[in-house]
């Protein structure tokens, strides 16, 4: 029963759920209900992305792209599923990679434009200025305004709703790969919040 239940819980997290804590305030107030509120707890859905690729406005979990000099976003559960993480990649399952996890919104994907602003300060994707109510600011945004980037196909060009203080695209503009996100390094989608009891909601 207990090897059963081991092999249940490697093929679980490998290719269904996986859980992550949010250590910094980048996405408030959409996964921390209040300002200063930090560690919420969510699934990422792993499957969803094998069907489709993101879309502009999902959250999605990646791996941190190479260059960017970040302080962590989201962090893997740790304790048991470390461990089962280090089996599942020995059994071949895959299992996240060593490098820093991180959450923002998509933005852009591949073929679309974006840059910031239009004239009432939204940003502007193929031309239009979008919507963006869930969007937090309690300071100046020192890299709000930016020109036009042209998303390449297998990319995404993410920003965080705490528009302020996330180090997001627009931080890492001098990266190997320009800002823009792997869709390859796209760990999954975040469904649910499951802790803190109180904020217990999906996404």
């Amino acid at each position: 029963m207990v090897v059963v239940a081991v092999v249940l819980a490697i093929l679980l997290r490998t290719f269904l759920v996986e859980s992550f804590f949010i250590p910094s305030s980048s996405m408030e107030k959409t996964l921390h209900g209040c300002p200063g509120c930090t560690n919420d707890r969510v699934l990422v859905n792993r499957m969803v992305y094998r069907f489709h690729d993101p879309r502009p406005g999902d959250i999605v979990v990646f791996s941190a792209p190479e260059g960017w000099d970040v302080t962590g976003d989201a962090t893997g559960s740790g304790g048991i599923t470390t461990v089962l993480d280090k089996v599942s990649q020995w059994l071949g399952g895959g299992g996240s990679s060593d490098r820093e996890k991180l959450v923002k919104r998509v933005i852009a994907v591949g073929g679309q434009t974006v840059r910031c602003c239009s004239a009432d300060g939204r940003i502007v994707r193929d031309g239009q200025p979008i919507d963006e109510p869930y969007v937090y600011r309690d300071g100046p945004d020192p890299r709000r305004h930016f020109k036009t980037v042209h998303v390449p196909k297998g990319y995404l060009w993410v920003m965080g709703d705490h528009r302020n203080v996330s180090a997001d695209s627009r931080w890492h503009r001098d990266a190997p790969d320009g800002g823009m996100v792997p869709i390859k390094d796209v760990v999954g989608e975040p469904f649910a919040i499951y802790w803190p009891i109180s904020r217990w909601r999906t996404l």
